[in-house]
């Protein structure tokens, strides 16, 4: 695997470049650290240490960090998540990472929603703002049968 670019994203992150095709994103410092280089092969090693290990770390991290501010739905979180550039095993190693210390529960959040909505809203309008947030009906019902 050829590194054949870089490409910063803001003043602490860039985007790298493998074979042409965007691969991950790094810390300057990560990069720094790995000795990564523009037209430079990246070994096999290095690359098992970036997706194996880093990135799914940092993903945590981030999923950690993230819930410290507010409640998310396994899927908004999912969502933020990959928006951060992380890939797809690192998120999901992630989320179930949070979801096995319950920081995210999307029964948990239904309850929550429909106890704060259920005064102001109509029990239509509160279902459709939960889809939005990738909870599906069968977790409103099941959540709103256990209220009443």
């Amino acid at each position: 695997m050829t590194v054949t670019d870089i490409i910063p994203i803001d003043s602490k992150r860039s985007k790298i470049f493998l074979d042409g095709e965007f691969a991950f994103a790094l810390y300057k410092g990560e990069i720094f650290s790995l000795s990564i280089t523009v037209g430079e092969n990246l070994s096999e090693d290095t690359y098992n240490e970036i997706i194996g290990t880093i990135l799914p770390k940092r993903c945590k991290l981030r999923a950690m960090h993230l819930l410290e501010k507010k409640q998310y739905t396994r899927h908004k979180l999912r969502q933020k998540l990959v928006e951060g550039l992380y890939p797809e095993d690192a998120v999901d190693e992630a989320i179930k990472y949070v979801e096995s210390f319950h920081y995210v529960d999307d029964e948990l959040y239904a309850r929550d929603y429909i106890l704060s909505q259920m005064a102001s809203r109509s029990e239509k309008d509160i279902l459709m703002r939960l889809k939005e947030r990738g909870i599906g009906e069968e977790v409103f019902e099941k959540v709103k049968y256990g209220l009443i």
